[in-house]
């Protein structure tokens, strides 16, 4: 039987859901009318591409020769794209094919619980299932939670049992012994846990966020030691977020200073000194220059994670930030966009391999955000309790 917390999610959801493809902005944070309409005409084109770019099985297309590590992450974010825009499984246009991805999504989780198309321990080749295997649960495990509330009784219970698998995983990984106390709390790779980085880290909160949301068990305990985790990731010098600790790590980027300003507000952690500082950081950063690094010789500044980062964070940061910062992006965004209704992924091995459906998908939340239809979008998330 579903938890009175539960019961109380799918009503608010069913009410959310209800709503109309492409929502108008709050006035709060609501542009100018022609950018928001000439936005939606270039999100509802992406939309439209990436219905034609779904497979047999259910999941949305990446590079077929790294499908073991790029779903079902890839698939994930698509799915995200199309409920950000009002759009849910079972309903209307897109209704059949995001069922098909939503049971795509649900076989591919392993005993005891990893969501991974590929062997979550393999580091066979140069891009391994390994290196992405916690993001792809991470990403999965979200996508669930923010499907649950409005999903039916017969379908509810065998997603409640994944997701209730999927944390039991996620906490393990945060247990596993690192090798120097500054790693401690956060995650990272599936066979490289003796460190954690920022961006699976984020993704995971993400995840125990809306697990939250859903009316999960979630420990505060848990979260505070993450949240140690990625403030000890913030660079006072630089005034904004680094991805680890190790090797070149020193580098700062786009993606990382979004997704420390993500982690933190997903945490209940808002208005921060930390946040702020990497806002005003991303402010004199730009995305002017579509597919630009900050620095060219440094690949690990790529555009479209980045894109999609900071758009959360400064979303998060409230208008100050936004106003001057989502008007330029968005232009540059529909400005770049393909004839057929695709971003194509930046000259970077690992990006190209994802696939334009994975930069349309992450194109599409950023600028979706307005619409503010999906609960882990929303801002001002609360506190966990133990």
């Amino acid at each position: 039987m579903k938890t009175v917390i539960h019961t109380i999610v799918s009503v608010l959801a069913t009410a959310i859901w209800s709503g109309v493809a492409g929502a108008q902005p709050t006035a709060e944070t609501k542009t100018s009318e022609e950018l928001t309409e000439t936005v939606q005409t270039s999100v509802d084109l992406a939309l439209e591409w990436l219905a034609t770019q779904q497979d047999g099985n259910g999941s949305f297309k990446a590079d077929p020769t790294c499908n073991d590590v790029a779903q079902p992450a890839v698939t994930g974010l698509t799915v995200l794209a199309f409920l950000a825009n009002g759009h849910s499984p079972s309903v209307g246009r897109y209704g059949k094919p995001l069922d098909r991805a939503v049971e795509f999504i649900l076989a591919s989780q392993k005993p005891p619980g990893y969501f991974s198309v590929g062997n979550p321990f393999s580091n066979s080749g140069t891009f391994t299932a390994s290196q992405t295997a916690n993001y792809n649960h991470a990403i999965a495990g979200l996508v669930l939670c923010e499907l649950y509330g409005m999903l039916p009784d017969d379908k509810a219970e065998s997603v409640k049992q994944a997701i209730e698998r999927a944390l039991l995983v996620t906490w393990t990984e945060q247990d596993k012994r690192k090798n120097d106390p500054l790693h401690q709390g956060g995650w990272r790779d599936a066979n490289d846990s003796v460190f954690s980085d920022l961006s699976v880290t984020s993704w995971q909160l993400m995840f125990a966020r809306s697990a939250k949301n859903a009316g999960f068990a979630v420990s505060q305990v848990r979260i505070q030691r993450a949240v140690d985790f990625v403030k000890r990731c913030y660079d006072p010098r630089v005034g904004t977020f680094r991805y680890s600790f190790y090797r070149g790590s020193h580098q700062r980027t786009r993606a990382m200073a979004g997704a420390g300003i993500v982690a933190l507000s997903q945490s209940g952690v808002h208005d921060s000194d930390m946040a702020k500082s990497a806002g005003r950081w991303l402010l004199q950063n730009s995305f002017a220059a579509y597919n630009s690094r900050l620095d060219p010789e440094f690949t690990e500044d790529r555009f479209h994670y980045g894109v999609f980062y900071a758009s959360m964070g400064m979303y998060q940061l409230g208008k100050d930030y936004w106003d001057q910062f989502y008007p330029p992006l968005a232009k540059t965004l529909v400005r770049n966009q393909r004839r057929g209704g695709a971003w194509s992924p930046e000259n970077h091995p690992y990006e190209f391999k994802l696939g334009s459906c994975y930069t349309t998908a992450i194109v599409v939340i950023a600028l979706s955000l307005e619409n503010q239809l999906l609960p882990i979008l929303k801002k001002s998330q609360g506190v966990f309790t133990v």
